[in-house]
């Protein structure tokens, strides 16, 4: 089974790019850093598709977009979250969900 690691940003850095291309850091070092969380890839990706015109950025904060990028690192801004919220609560309450709402709050 794969998985989409999503994790929360504590101290955002709007100059930073968050694809780390630039730094020597592990995969798993990246995970641990922003306390990320394993998610279902099927089950995320269902989310992905019913997200439509989120304001989002893409590896950095000068890199604006409007939905999630599955093969990336996506931002979420702290105003896109409610948006998000409600697509991630219209499937229901399982352990994904749960999971996703706890780090979200």
């Amino acid at each position: 089974m794969s998985y989409y690691h999503i994790g929360i940003i504590d101290n955002f850095d709007k100059e930073f790019d968050y694809s780390y291309s630039n730094l020597d850091l592990e995969y798993e070092d990246i995970i641990k850093k922003h306390n990320c969380i394993s998610v279902n890839e099927d089950f995320f990706d269902k989310v992905i598709n019913k997200v439509e015109n989120i304001d989002t950025y893409f590896q950095s904060y000068g890199n604006k977009g409007n939905y999630i990028d599955p093969c990336g690192v996506t931002l979420i801004p702290p105003k896109s979250l409610l948006q998000l919220i409600d697509v991630i609560n219209s499937f229901g309450n399982n352990s994904d969900t749960k999971s996703l709402i706890k780090l979200i709050n």
